[in-house]
């Protein structure tokens, strides 16, 4: 039995050190001037070169600081996963935003199921449109560059140096060039990882202006209450520095202050915008997102549907992300949202409400 113990934590003990393997990536090495275009796999890193590892062979091929003007890396496959990730999600997407009523007489899922093909299809479109997207690194022959992206560059290599990734910095001519040199280097390394992110968001939202007001059908009030608002689709990308852009698929409903369930409000539709993004610190990140879109209203009954409207749509809001993970971050955000509806027969209303929301995502890039 001793022995069997033995054997068994000397085992798990060689499981766990065993070195996790690293992912490859595509690296694509444009050099100066633009003249040539190598791609490989990044292997590693060394003092003033990296190596790029060839496909289906054993070969390596170094290239100085010197003759890179930048670096560009991809996750391998990332196009396939993409598509079928943006697939995934266009397919199911008709069935979250209207799942139907449940009843009989309720046709929903047929059409959701014939809609979600070209949906489907938009979505890998879009997710292969993401995952051909390249990370660059902008060496320009500069050893300053290059020393600033070193643990970057460690960070995507196969062969992964242990420790610090440092070499030894150019010599500057005076005490505040050096101090200047020095932050910019020490800036540039500290840049979070992986700064675009999809997820999804939901929390409570608080009806104001027309949604907020008495709506007699039939002797009914079907007044707005307290109800929810989710983002099924939540994207932020980052474009450079602290730019990006922001997407969401929402979903807003709000039972009738009538109380019946067969009656109740839904504002649908996509909303897209710049997005500035703050790191306060290396794990807890500000974002602020100014978004503009299009949304559809139905005021909805066990019936027929009383109200349709349509009209562009404004959501200005806030949000904050940590970072817990590598690959994951909790999402919060605050934000207010206005539309102007053109509703058939009716006229016009203006729709508000002030919205809470809390999720997760997943962060790439």
């Amino acid at each position: 039995m001793i022995l069997l113990l033995v054997v068994s934590y000397s085992s798990v003990t060689a499981q766990e050190i065993v070195p996790k393997r690293a992912k490859p990536y595509d690296t694509w090495i444009i050099s100066k001037g633009g003249a040539q275009t190598l791609k490989g796999t990044l292997y590693d890193v060394q003092d003033s070169s990296i190596r790029i590892a060839y496909p289906y062979s054993n070969n390596f091929e170094s290239f100085s600081y010197k003759n890179i003007d930048r670096v560009k890396v991809r996750r391998k496959n990332s196009v396939l996963k993409g598509a079928l990730i943006g697939g995934g999600i266009g397919v199911i997407m008709p069935f979250l935003a209207n799942p139907g009523s449940g009843k009989d007489y309720d046709f929903t899922p047929m059409i959701n199921a014939l809609i979600s093909i070209p949906v489907g299809l938009i979505g890998a479109g879009i997710g292969a449109g993401i995952g051909s997207l390249k990370i660059t690194i902008p060496i320009s022959g500069n050893r300053n560059n290059f020393e600033g992206y070193k643990s970057k560059l460690n960070y995507f290599a196969v062969n992964k140096n242990v420790g610090p990734v440092t070499g030894n910095l150019p010599t500057v001519q005076n005490d505040q060039t050096a101090t200047t040199s020095s932050a910019k280097r020490s800036n540039s390394t500290v840049s979070y990882e992986h700064e675009s992110y999809i997820g999804i968001v939901n929390g409570p939202s608080f009806p104001i202006g027309d949604l907020n007001r008495d709506v007699m059908v039939n002797n009914r009030n079907l007044k707005a209450k307290i109800g929810y608002s989710s983002n099924i689709i939540n994207v932020g990308y980052r474009l450079k520095g602290k730019l990006g852009i922001s997407f969401a698929f929402f979903q807003n409903q709000y039972d009738a202050q009538s109380g019946d369930p067969d009656e109740w409000w839904s504002i649908n539709g996509i909303l897209a915008g710049p997005m500035y993004s703050y790191p306060l610190s290396r794990r807890f990140i500000f974002d602020l997102k100014p978004r503009i879109g299009y949304a559809d209203l139905g005021l909805n009954t066990d019936v027929d549907t009383q109200f349709n409207g349509s009209g562009l749509a404004l959501n200005p809001c806030v949000g904050f992300r940590y970072n817990f993970h590598r690959r994951w971050c909790a999402i919060t955000e605050a934000g207010y949202f206005y539309s102007g509806q053109k509703i058939e027969n009716t006229g016009s209303k203006t729709i508000q409400s002030f919205n809470l929301g809390f999720g997760i995502g997943y962060r790439y890039k």
